[in-house]
């Protein structure tokens, strides 16, 4: 075999010779390759976005689980930790939180009103409230979900009305909520989930015939009875925990 001789000409045209030129030519034959194989170069580019998004998920693995996204099949709705090394799954409900929230004109005025939502993406009339996010309280997940669906930074007196976790209270996925009662006050603004916000006057409301999503029917009952001080007992569906008058959670 020759020894490949230098070429002046390398110099002048191309200065890095001969493995540049293969280089090129390479790429080219890859685009030409593309071009004329859209199905093959589809599923090569959907290939490689795999296996890059695997391999970031693998480099923030905690310890031998992979945090799983909701719904991986229909006996694995929750929040689901999933061993990297076999097929083993734990699985636990997933934590929420729900308000029944009082109104006033202002933070020292009386409560006229309650507020609710309409939720943009099942358009049913619901109380605020959403889910827990890692590394919040429940408290911290009420002022937050306040600021994003009716946009006010002014709930205040909140105070716990009862745990519901009732396995079918949401047909999403399991979920524990935790209820609060809270007051806002000043101006209110749809946001996030919220298509629009209701606002219904304590002297027109009537607690049987407002439809509620979800199981938040029985938690605007709790609430209302309690508030009257009515004497009349409802009997809690199963997973229902209130508590017998509204705990203080802060001031």
């Amino acid at each position: 075999m020759e020894a490949l001789q230098y070429n002046p000409r390398w110099a002048s045209a191309n200065p890095s010779g001969p493995p540049i030129q293969g280089f090129r030519k390479g790429l080219q034959s890859l685009w030409r390759f593309m071009q004329y194989n859209s199905i093959y170069t589809g599923v090569i580019m959907y290939a490689l976005f795999i296996s890059i998004r695997h391999l970031r998920m693998v480099g923030k693995q905690r310890g031998p689980f992979v945090w799983q996204v909701q719904g991986i099949s229909p006996t694995h709705k929750g929040s689901c930790f999933c061993s990297a090394k076999d097929d083993f799954c734990l699985c636990g409900p997933s934590v929420a939180v729900d308000a029944i929230l009082e109104y006033s004109e202002t933070k020292e005025g009386p409560v006229t009103a309650l507020v609710f939502i309409k939720r943009r993406d099942r358009s049913i009339t619901a109380c605020v409230g959403g889910f827990v996010q890692l590394g919040e309280t429940t408290e911290e997940a009420l002022h937050r979900e306040v600021q994003e669906e009716i946009g006010t930074n002014t709930l205040h007196s909140v105070r716990l009305i009862g745990v519901y976790s009732h396995p079918d209270r949401d047909d999403r996925r399991h979920t524990i909520s935790a209820a609060y009662v809270g007051r806002v006050y000043g101006r209110l603004k749809a946001g996030d989930d919220a298509k629009s916000i209701s606002v219904i006057p304590l002297k027109v409301m009537n607690v049987e015939l407002i439809k509620l999503g979800f199981d938040h029917g029985d938690i605007l009952r709790s609430y209302w009875y309690d508030r009257n001080q009515s004497r009349t007992v409802l009997a809690p569906k199963r997973g229902t925990s209130t508590c017998p008058a509204p705990y203080p959670v802060d001031s």
